[in-house]
């Protein structure tokens, strides 16, 4: 299974990005560890089964319409972690300018990004909703501003597994990456 971030248009990358789950691993753990409780208040962070490979997470540049959104492969869900949801994606900005501001937060967001109002929730305490749409895919679009900001988007979805004989439970998991949004470009490997 992948996460699977696509950016467009984008100087940096030029293609969807890939980061696999290590799925087998995940499963492992599961079975052999006490991760967490695994409930969408309290998920259990995954990124030390997430693979980053020759790539970080991307910079968000101005004017780019970033998706992002689960890829099963075949054999999936012949282990023991089933049926991958997409629950939610959520950004919620970390830098050190915003942070010390005293204002929180209405129409912060409407400023950096363009999206789907039915879709996507701006809470009191500055954190952004995404939900995916019906084609499973969590959207939003940069504007072109000009921003050098820190932010931190998680990444929520779940998956079945069998506790007992009788018994299934959903659990859900996050991935926490820290991301620079930047009218200056970033860097990466392409």
């Amino acid at each position: 299974m992948y996460i699977k971030i696509g950016l467009k248009p984008t100087k940096i990358y030029a293609k969807p990005i890939l980061f696999p789950i290590l799925l087998p691993a995940l499963q492992e753990a599961m079975t052999d560890c006490y991760l967490g409780i695994g409930t969408p208040y309290e998920p259990i962070a995954i990124d030390n089964f997430v693979t980053i490979g020759d790539y970080v997470f991307p910079v968000l540049e101005p004017n780019s319409h970033i998706t992002i959104s689960l890829v099963s492969e075949r054999g999936d869900d012949n282990g023991i972690l089933k049926d991958a949801r997409l629950e939610c994606c959520m950004v919620k900005n970390v830098g050190k300018d915003f942070t010390d501001k005293d204002c929180k937060l209405q129409g912060y967001w409407k400023k950096i990004f363009s999206y789907d109002k039915k879709l996507v929730q701006n809470t009191p305490d500055g954190t952004l909703y995404i939900a995916p749409d019906r084609k499973k895919k969590c959207r939003i679009s940069t504007k072109d501003v000009e921003l050098d900001d820190n932010v931190s988007y998680s990444i929520l979805f779940s998956m079945v597994m069998k506790v007992s004989k009788k018994r299934q439970r959903r659990y859900y998991f996050v991935l926490d990456p820290l991301v620079k949004i930047s009218s200056g470009g970033g860097t990466g490997t392409p």
